[in-house]
């Protein structure tokens, strides 16, 4: 099925609560003066879902997989920051936050990768024919 919306992608949908909950997660009073902390880990779980959806309303799959490149590197790069707040004993109290963040972006890179694969092989088969 052809989705003509960014919105209805459920990729999209996954990265916009991790984003949510990457705020939340943010409100902990232990992120108090830990300003880039707290900034690098909420522009990284935005990046995700910002990026799809300006790949997406590019309409070329050429854009659409730069962006969906540039998510997935977001979402690594969001859980860097997640290991580095594991190994900091000022969030253990946020382990089952950290770790439910770092399944989700788990689960974000894994459906980029299957939607980039995807498009890729599309375009080799239009060439091909």
């Amino acid at each position: 099925m052809g989705y003509t919306r960014f919105e209805d992608l459920p990729v999209w949908k996954d990265a916009i609560q991790l984003a949510d909950r990457a705020f939340k997660l943010c409100d902990d009073r232990s992120f108090n003066y830990q300003g880039d902390l707290r900034i690098q880990l909420t522009r990284a779980g935005l990046s995700i879902p910002n990026n799809i959806a300006e790949g997406f309303e590019w309409r070329s799959t050429k854009a659409l997989l730069h962006s969906l490149k540039l998510a997935r590197g977001s979402a690594g790069e969001f859980r860097s920051m997640l290991y580095v707040i594991g190994l900091n004993e000022r969030y253990g109290h946020l382990e089952e936050k950290r770790s439910d963040l770092m399944d989700r972006a788990n689960s974000i890179g894994r459906q980029l990768n299957r939607w980039m694969e995807s498009l890729r092989r599309a375009a080799g088969a239009a060439e091909h024919s």
